[in-house]
């Protein structure tokens, strides 16, 4: 009868209810930048700039983003490139700009120090220990540099090294 009608269906309504229905995780990639923050409002910036602004922000894909569409890259575009990848852990898009960078520029002391800080990344201290002293070589004036090879040198067990590098 009618009362039993209404009660097989729901009866049924509630099966499918309790029934989970399976659900797709969101599809992101990396060439998916978020909206930029009020603050990095696009205006008549050069591209450059705007790359700045975004590590300054710690907007990395946008960073990248900025930097790649610079036409006629630099040594400086190319580094802060690698830059933008390294917190990413991109670690092969960094050492590639990174090396990049030294094409254009081999005496350019921080696109050096950066390329050590990816070989420490990875553990491979004694080239990055061979990257820190050319930066310095280079830039002996150089604190960051100093205290990065110090780094390294703790990290491959060489305590006097370290601390002389400090």
């Amino acid at each position: 009868t009618a009362l039993a009608a209404i009660f097989v269906l729901l009866a049924a309504y509630s099966a499918c209810a309790e029934t989970p229905q399976p659900q797709s995780a969101p599809q992101l990639t990396v060439a998916e930048i978020p909206p930029a923050a009020p603050h990095l409002a696009p205006v008549d910036l050069p591209l450059e700039t705007r790359g700045d602004l975004a590590m300054a922000h710690q907007e990395y894909l946008r960073a990248i983003d900025a930097y790649s569409q610079v036409p006629d890259k630099t040594a400086a575009v190319w580094n802060k490139l690698g830059m933008a990848y390294h917190p990413l852990f991109a670690m092969d898009e960094a050492r590639r700009d990174y090396e990049r960078a030294l094409h254009l520029r081999p005496d350019y002391a921080e696109a050096l120090n950066n390329l050590g800080a990816f070989y420490y990344a990875k553990k491979n201290y004694k080239k990055s220990i061979h990257y820190y002293r050319k930066a310095i070589s280079i830039d002996p004036r150089s604190a960051p540099i100093y205290s990065n090879l110090g780094t390294a040198w703790f990290a491959r067990g060489k305590t006097e090294a370290g601390i002389e590098a400090y």
